[in-house]
């Protein structure tokens, strides 16, 4: 594991600032990594939209193996901060597509309710590919990370997603469970 909207719905906030020029960048993989790896311990919510860029970046939301871990790690970062999710998201609309995807995912799988009318507002800015995406997100309910069977290297990548965000033991617990499965 390497952790290391407009037309309809929601408008974007006028007065959000576009970009948050107080808040550092970061500088490498490392650094992203000891910030993902340990947000429960200092959880540093004004670096999420910097940490989506070096995701961005990096290619780390269009790599395969990370979309899973990165949508768990963000939907729990998006369930803390829900009233700061158009604000975010405001200042990432330049992502590609292909990147955003991961937001939408985490969006949904955030399970809240500015998640929702974000990813319907998104909808009206998309490709029809998206639009697909977006309305098959919107006809389901987001697994239970505590109930979903753990029966795949990408379950076991968003428990520890999760657990770098909330510190919740239930988390590892999950993982030391799939521990007799190899």
């Amino acid at each position: 594991l390497i952790f290391g909207m407009i037309a309809a719905g929601p408008a974007w906030s006028e007065t959000a600032p576009a970009t948050t020029s107080a808040v550092p960048a970061f500088s490498s993989q490392d650094d992203f990594n000891r910030w993902s790896s340990f947000y429960y311990v200092q959880p540093n919510p004004e670096r999420v939209v910097p940490a989506i860029r070096f995701m961005a970046e990096s290619g780390i939301l269009e790599e395969e193996t990370q979309r899973a871990p990165m949508m768990a790690f963000l939907a729990e970062i998006f369930r803390q901060n829900e009233g700061s999710l158009t604000a975010w998201l405001k200042q990432l609309e330049d992502l590609k597509e292909g990147q955003q995807k991961v937001l939408w995912h985490a969006l949904w799988f955030s399970n809240c309710a500015e998640a929702s009318a974000l990813l319907l507002a998104f909808r009206y800015k998309t490709s029809s590919e998206g639009k697909d995406l977006i309305d098959r997100l919107l006809k389901e309910e987001p697994p239970d990370l505590l109930s979903v069977p753990v029966s795949s290297p990408a379950v076991l990548d968003m428990l520890w997603g999760t657990f770098y965000v909330s510190g919740d033991e239930k988390y590892v617990q999950r993982v030391i469970s799939a521990l007799p499965l190899s």
